[in-house]
């Protein structure tokens, strides 16, 4: 899967990519082991710019996913322990371009 093929009809979804090659770890890591349970994002969550959404392994070092742009995660495309390519497509966020949504509280 190359960003080129990737479905191009919905332009309202950004596709993230990762910065390595490696494995596609969905948990927190800091210095190289697992901070608490569970992914550090899930689909529908709010996400800053630069905030980590996931982590390539490789060779036992953890290389952040982050956001490119305020947002919020509308899904994983690469699954939990899946090999990813470099610059493969890993997440899609819908981006958040500031201002506010009348009667949507959210990002208010």
């Amino acid at each position: 899967l190359s960003l080129a093929s990737v479905d191009e009809g919905d332009e309202s979804v950004l596709l993230v990519a990762a910065p390595k090659v490696g494995v596609l770890r969905r948990g927190k890591f800091f210095k190289g082991k697992q901070v608490g349970k569970g992914p550090c994002v899930e689909a529908g969550d709010a996400v800053k710019k630069g905030q980590a959404l996931c982590y390539v392994e490789q060779l036992g070092t953890f290389w952040p996913v982050e956001a490119p742009q305020a947002g919020e995660v509308a899904d994983f495309v690469v699954e939990e322990g899946a090999a990813v390519e470099y610059g493969q497509g890993v997440l899609e966020i819908a981006p958040f371009f500031g201002g506010h949504i009348i009667g949507d509280s959210k990002y208010a």
